[in-house]
């Protein structure tokens, strides 16, 4: 080694030693699979952690209400939406494990999984 060089001690970043011939890990690629038609008022158990979205189309008093939790049926409401005057939506993430249902959907109701 020479009078200007120093050797520099590996830097840790993460719990890993990072050295010149080192990169940090690359994290784990995901995705959202496709959009899976449901039916209101019906208790699905997620087998993936994944997306809930539904819609009411009754003007006039339509509510629309995501709950999920690790009850059957759940009880925990993690969303609701209501509307007086026009149609109305929400969207709940569910994870992996929790059943979930949607109340108030007379539109459309969807499930979107993850997947790797």
């Amino acid at each position: 080694m020479g009078a200007c060089e120093r050797s520099r001690p590996a830097s840790r970043m993460g719990g890993m030693v990072m050295g010149a011939n080192t990169s940090a890990p690359t994290p784990p690629t995901r995705a959202l699979g496709a959009w899976l038609a449901r039916t209101n008022n019906t208790v699905y158990l997620a087998a993936t952690d994944g997306f809930i979205c539904g819609f009411g189309t009754s003007p006039g008093g339509s509510s629309v209400a995501m709950l999920t939790d690790g009850s059957t049926p759940p009880t925990t409401q993690r969303n609701v939406n209501g509307s007086t005057t026009s149609a109305t939506g929400a969207c709940s993430p569910v994870k992996a494990g929790d059943y979930w249902k949607a109340t108030g959907v007379d539109g459309a109701l969807f499930w979107i999984p993850e997947e790797a």
